[in-house]
Order: C-alpha cells, then sequence, then structure tokens
C-alpha cells in the first residue's frame, strides 16, 4: 500500500476525493545525485559500515571534492538539456497538463473541506419538492414503475396539477430558498469564507508571474466601469447576471442614454489620466515591460504555429558515442542509471584515442551537414515566411529616406520567360573550379591564371552576353515584355516619388499634413461610441445603432455637431494652406512635377531643332542682302519662310 502511496484515493470530512497524481512516464529523467551522493554510490561497496561513507566524506580535501561537484555539474547540464527535450515532447506537455489540472482539482477540494464546512446547503427547489412527495406515493401505487418511467409519470402529472395545487409547491421553494439565501450571506461575512475565497483567487490566477509578467503598478489609473457595471452598481445589486441584462434591456432609452453619457465621461476621463501616467517614469516602465512580454509571446505562439516541421538538431560526437555504446555499458556499470550513466559514458569517450574519436566526429558531421540542408530547404517554406513576418517584422519607414527606397524598391514580378543575366568570367571559372575553396582562394586562384589563362572563361561570358543581350531584345518585343517593362517604368517612378517625399517631407522637423476635418456625423460617433463600446456589442451592432440615433436626432439636436464641423473645416483649410505653402512642400512638388513630366517624342525634337537652324540661316542670309530687302518684303509667307533648295540657289547665285 505504501509502495502504491500515489494511487490511495484520500477522502476529506466534506466527502470529497482526491484525486491521485497521474504516473511519472518512464522518457521523464530524474533528478540526479548531489555530489555527496555520487561519492557514496561509487565507495559503498568499499566499506562494511555505510556510516563510515560520512565520515570519509568528511575526510575529503577540497580538491578530492571538487572532482564530485564536477561530476554532479556535468550531471546536472544533461538532466537540464533532457528535462527541457521532454518538456517540449507532446507526452511531456500531456504529462505537464494532466498535474496542473489534478494539483488545482486537489487544491479546490481542500481548500472546500477546510474552510466551507459550515456553508449553509442549497435548499431543494419546487419541482424538486414536488418530486420527493410524489415519489413515496407513486412507489406504493406503482412498485413496477422505475428509473426513467418513474420520473416521466411524476413529470406528467407536475403538467396536470391545476395553479393552485402547484403554487403550494412554489410558495414553499420560494421561502426555502429565501432562508437560504439570508443564511448564505451572513457566511459570507465570516472569516471561513473569506479565506476560501482569497485561497481559489490564488488558483485562478493565469500563469503571468512565472513568465516575467509585470505587476500593475498601484499608481496606474483603474478602467472605469462600462454601461452594464454602471447599471449594476446603481440599481442591480444581488441579482443574477441574466437577470441585470433582462432589466437594463427593459429600461426606458432616455435612462439607458443618461448612463452611456455617464460611463463615456467616466471613460474619457480615464484616458486623460492614462495618458498622463504613461508619461511619468513608473508609466513608461510598465508600459516596456508590457510591449516585451507581449512579443515573447507572440513569438511563442509563432514557433509553436510555424516551426512544428522545422528539422532538429542532429546529436553530437559525443552523444552519439553514448547512443551506441549505452546496452555494452550498462552492464559493467549496473549502480549508474540515466544520467549517471551518461556520465561516465562521456568519461570514456574523452579518454578514447583520436582515431576512434574521429569516426563520431565524421559521422556526427555528415548527420548534421544533412541537417543543414534540410533546415535551409525548411528555411524557404511558406510556414517560415510567416514565423519570420513575426519575429522579425519590416520596420516602416519613419522619415528615413534609405527606409522608403526599401520600401519602395519592389516591382513587378520578373516573367519566366525573361532571359536570366549571364554569369561573368570569374563566375564561371568558379563553377568549373568546384571544391578549390572559398572565395579567397577562388579570387587568387582566378589571378593567378593570368590573362592566358582566363581568356577562355573571358570569351566564353563574352558569348553568353552577346546571346542575353539578342535574347533580351527579342523579349521586349512580346506582349509578356511590353507589359513588365511598362509595369517596371510605373513602379520605378512610384518608387522616386516616394523617396523624393520621404527626403522632403520625412525629417523629424518637416511639416506634417493636417489630419482631414471630421464632418457632424463623425463627430456625433466619437462622442457616443465609448458608452456602446462598454456595453459589449459587435462592430456592426454599434454603427448600426449609432447611425439610428443620429437619424432620429433633430435640426436643433444637429445644430451644436454641425457647428462644430464647421469650424473644424475651416482650421483645417487654414493649416493645408500653411502645410503647401512651406518650403519641403513646394520642393517635394517641384521633384514631383519633375519626375511625371513626360519626355518629349526624340523625332519631334529634331525637327524643331531642324527648324530652329533653318530660320538662323534665313536670318544670316537678310542680314547679307540688305539690297533686296524691299524685294524680300514683297514675297509671299512661303518665300520669307524659304527652303533648302532656296536658300542653296540664292547662295550660290550671290
Amino acid at each position: 500500500l505504501l509502495h502504491r502511496k500515489k494511487k490511495v484515493i484520500k477522502k476529506l470530512k466534506n466527502g470529497m476525493k482526491l484525486q491521485p497524481l497521474p504516473d511519472r512516464p518512464e522518457s521523464m529523467p530524474s533528478k540526479p545525485p548531489k555530489a555527496r551522493r555520487i561519492f557514496f554510490l561509487e565507495k559503498r561497496n568499499d566499506v562494511d559500515d555505510f556510516a563510515k561513507l560520512q565520515e570519509m566524506w568528511d575526510s575529503l580535501s577540497e580538491e578530492e571534492k571538487s572532482q564530485y561537484t564536477a561530476k554532479e555539474a556535468e550531471m546536472q547540464k544533461d538532466y537540464q538539456e533532457t528535462l527541457k527535450a521532454f518538456h517540449e515532447s507532446d507526452e511531456g506537455k500531456q504529462y505537464a497538463k494532466k498535474v496542473r489540472v489534478i494539483q488545482k482539482s486537489r487544491a479546490t477540494a481542500v481548500a472546500k473541506d477546510k474552510f466551507l464546512t459550515d456553508m449553509p446547503k442549497k435548499p431543494l427547489g419546487h419541482l424538486q419538492l414536488f418530486f420527493r412527495d410524489k415519489v413515496k406515493e407513486l412507489k406504493k401505487a406503482r412498485p413496477d414503475l422505475k428509473g426513467a418511467d418513474l420520473k416521466a409519470e411524476i413529470t406528467n402529472s407536475w403538467k396536470t396539477m391545476s395553479d393552485e395545487e402547484r403554487s403550494v409547491y412554489q410558495e414553499k421553494g420560494k421561502t426555502l430558498f429565501q432562508e437560504y439565501e439570508a443564511k448564505l450571506g451572513e457566511f459570507k461575512e465570516t472569516e471561513n469564507y473569506k479565506k476560501f475565497e482569497s485561497t481559489m483567487k490564488k488558483l485562478k490566477k493565469p500563469v503571468k508571474k512565472a513568465s516575467g509578467a509585470p505587476s500593475k503598478p498601484v499608481s496606474m489609473p483603474s478602467k472605469p466601469p462600462d454601461v452594464i457595471k454602471l447599471f449594476k452598481e446603481k440599481a442591480g445589486a444581488g441579482k443574477k447576471a441574466a437577470e441585470i441584462s433582462e432589466a437594463f434591456r427593459e429600461l426606458p432609452a432616455e435612462e439607458k442614454e443618461k448612463l452611456r453619457e455617464e460611463a463615456a465621461e467616466a471613460f474619457n476621463e480615464y484616458e486623460e489620466q492614462m495618458k498622463e501616467w504613461k508619461s511619468t517614469e513608473e508609466g513608461k516602465k510598465y508600459m516596456k515591460e508590457t510591449a516585451a512580454l507581449a512579443k515573447r509571446r507572440r513569438l511563442a505562439t509563432a514557433k509553436e504555429k510555424f516551426l512544428k516541421d522545422e528539422p532538429k538538431r542532429p546529436p553530437n560526437a559525443v552523444a552519439l558515442f553514448r547512443n551506441e555504446k549505452r546496452s555494452e555499458y550498462a552492464p559493467q556499470f549496473p549502480d549508474l542509471k540515466g544520467l549517471r550513466l551518461n556520465g561516465k559514458l562521456s568519461e570514456i569517450y574523452r579518454g578514447l584515442p583520436e582515431e576512434e574519436k574521429k569516426v563520431y566526429e565524421d559521422m556526427a558531421k555528415e548527420k548534421n551537414d544533412e541537417y543543414l540542408e534540410q533546415l535551409e530547404e525548411f528555411q524557404k517554406s511558406a510556414e517560415y515566411k510567416k514565423y519570420l513576418a513575426v519575429a522579425k517584422p519590416k520596420a516602416k519607414a519613419a522619415g528615413k529616406a534609405k527606409a522608403a527606397k526599401k520600401e519602395t524598391k519592389k516591382g513587378p514580378p520578373i516573367p519566366d520567360s525573361m532571359p536570366k543575366k549571364p554569369p561573368k568570367a570569374m563566375t564561371l571559372f568558379m563553377a568549373a573550379n568546384k571544391g578549390g575553396g572559398g572565395l579567397a582562394e577562388q579570387a587568387k586562384a582566378w589571378k593567378e591564371l593570368g590573362e592566358e589563362g582566363q581568356k577562355k572563361y573571358t570569351e566564353e561570358a563574352k558569348d553568353k552576353a552577346e546571346e542575353y543581350e539578342k535574347d533580351l531584345e527579342d523579349f521586349k518585343k512580346t506582349a509578356e515584355g511590353k507589359k513588365y517593362y511598362r509595369l517596371k517604368a510605373a513602379a520605378d517612378k512610384k518608387s522616386r516619388i516616394e523617396n523624393a517625399r520621404a527626403q522632403c517631407l520625412g525629417g523629424e522637423d518637416a511639416p506634417k499634413a493636417p489630419k482631414p476635418a471630421h464632418n457632424a456625423y463623425q463627430l456625433f460617433v466619437q462622442e457616443k461610441r465609448p458608452g456602446l463600446a462598454a456595453e459589449k456589442k459587435s462592430l456592426g451592432e454599434i454603427a448600426k445603432e449609432l447611425s439610428a440615433m443620429w437619424g432620429k436626432c433633430s435640426e436643433e439636436e444637429k445644430q451644436p455637431y454641425e457647428e462644430k464641423a464647421r469650424k473644424s473645416k475651416e482650421e483645417y483649410d487654414e493649416a493645408l494652406k500653411e502645410y503647401k505653402s512651406s518650403e519641403g512642400y513646394k520642393k517635394f512638388e517641384k521633384r514631383r512635377a519633375a519626375i511625371e513630366r513626360k519626355p518629349k517624342p526624340k523625332g519631334r525634337a529634331k525637327a524643331k531643332s531642324k527648324t530652329k537652324g533653318k530660320g538662323r540661316a534665313k536670318a544670316k542670309a537678310k542680314g547679307k542682302a540688305k539690297p533686296s530687302e524691299k524685294a524680300a518684303d514683297s514675297d509671299s509667307d512661303s518665300d520669307v519662310m524659304g527652303s533648302d533648295s532656296d536658300s542653296t540657289s540664292s547662295s550660290s547665285s550671290d
């Protein structure tokens, strides 16, 4: 019985039973012994009386004891690693969950047995009273009825009873329940009940403290009650949640609105207090700790969700040796189990010749290379990218041109049919010279080839480059190529505009664009939403109710919001005018106009330059031919403009 003590189910005074703890899994490691215990296990076969072991331990020098302390530390390290692996396994998680549930159940049962022995028992309801009286009569009258048939017969009798007969049981049940509530109220004022509540609060606390959750500072403002809680404080004391909700629904619209306004006012005041508190040293510290905790939890959730299929790191050379030799050495050391046997095997491995160690080191390297390949493959998967999106979110460009460039650099996806850029001469050499070392060694080898040795790769690279240029020109003529370069040009333009915006308007001292003004309805929503949100309604329900409330408002009721909206619009227009007149905005607009300006077609520009040239030539000719000015004046417009042939002939005649 003592050997199976975990299986003994203890019965408490109140009749509750304590559940036994679950069996310890075989894969769960046992705690390693301390240094003194290791010494005792090693020397116990050398003495007749175990009492002498303590004397032997005490007589050891510090240097001799340090050997056993080192063994203890090594075994402790192995134990922690094995325990961590166990807790991360499915079996370990299930075992920990079972233990938590049973421990909580046992603590609750013990608390009830200790503090609630004098708690009044809940009386029977009116139906149960009727059942108790009727069952005796029915059993005598019809002994053949049992179980469900008996219950059905009694239920049928209750349904066929008159209202007067039922009211007898209902009144009796009501009286008993009122007496019970009075006694329960008295009991809840006792010291025992307060101790029970305190115990239950500790049990209900989530495991935040263990994960480093910061304690809420005393100076932190407390959140005010929402509409329902406010109503409960005023009119719903002692009622159940369902009754309070029903009573609130039946309230007149005016009273509801009054409560909402009161709750909204309290909430707005709370937000102001929180804003001030967050600027204090204590507030900053608490918010920083809370943000760090949220990040840790987010990462833990992401790991559990997205890294389930991540390849596991393989064992090192020592672990491979231990796994292989455990069955061979275990019979030689029958007193050593688990981590203690691991420690012994590690000691044996360290004493092996280098040639034998190399076998395990090579095996470990091979497994590690396989692991790295699998890891590289896994890191290309969608799951790993999702994890990275949570673990390393891309930084937003906060007025930095560099960040803006990174964000806006993205263009259209490169089509599969687009020719790939050919490798350079040195790249071709490195591909042919695989196994020639790292980049530095390959670069050195390339240099040592000299011009003559490099010629082969240079010519090959040149041929590939010419072929690539030809294929690229052909690709640009295709529908897919035209579409890609059109999208790329648009993306490049957008990127340039965003870069210009970041450089001109992204600095800390740069002017900021004013926020658009709210209209009357938006101002009404801002004022009324907190009261409705506190009622735990969905966004859709809140929006619908706000719209209905605005629709019911008279023109007089809407007037204050219209006035506020008008003033807000005037302020916005003034701020926008000031923003647009700033040097930064003007500079940005100038750069944007230059980027968006369409380039002039080359053909037209050429024609224009030719026309300008002709005009100048004609003007020169006019300057030389002064005597014939009158004749030139009498000519038609076409004669004045002239042509290449006219000017040539006139110059030759001169």
